[in-house]
């Protein structure tokens, strides 16, 4: 595989069975040009192309990711989603073998939860750590235009301000929440 090539070239973005949050699954077809982590499961790092489910809007928060049973049913159902996927004759010219997980690990929902709790990782993009709100709340750290309450001449205009995660990339939301509030102060 060439090192210049793009390490994600195609995304499926789709609503998990049964989800009321739109878009909240993404399956990324990622190229791996320098192999993968291996986190102490098969020991193995191959190098080529993976099918990668991204949980979006997880009910999980902070530490505890994947500590909501929502949360592990829609990312199991996505890696099986992957494997379904991966079988299509049109993936047999660029896709070898499924090296993890095994059979026997997606038979089982107590095994596929403790292969995800070993090699699933997050792809957060931190956000909503400064609650907007007028000062009377008293949650809120900053104001509509991002004007910390309490602290004259200090603003955060970023994406800790966003109340809820974007279903892709932070960086134009927040370069959109700049932009915005620069011409409110215009």
């Amino acid at each position: 595989m060439e090192a210049g090539l793009p390490r994600y070239q195609v995304a499926l973005r789709y609503t998990a069975p049964g989800s009321g949050l739109r878009n909240d699954l993404q399956i990324l077809m990622v190229s791996f040009a320098t192999g993968r982590v291996d986190r102490g499961g098969d020991g193995l790092t191959p190098l080529g192309i993976t099918l990668q489910p991204v949980l979006n809007l997880a009910d999980s928060q902070g530490f505890g990711f994947l500590n909501q049973a929502f949360d592990r049913q829609r990312l199991r159902d996505a890696l099986r989603l992957c494997v379904d996927l991966a079988s299509h004759a049109a993936f047999e010219p660029i896709l070898d073998r499924r090296i993890t997980p095994t059979d026997a690990v997606l038979g089982s929902d107590e095994a596929l939860d403790q292969w995800m709790a070993r090699e699933v990782t997050t792809t957060n993009h931190i956000s909503g750590t400064c609650k907007m709100g007028p000062a009377s709340d008293p949650l809120a750290v900053v104001s509509q235009t991002g004007q910390v309450h309490g602290i004259a001449g200090l603003r955060v205009v970023d994406a800790s301000i966003m109340p809820d995660c974007v279903r892709a990339n932070t960086n134009a939301t927040a370069m959109l929440i700049g932009e915005r509030i620069a011409a409110l102060l215009g």
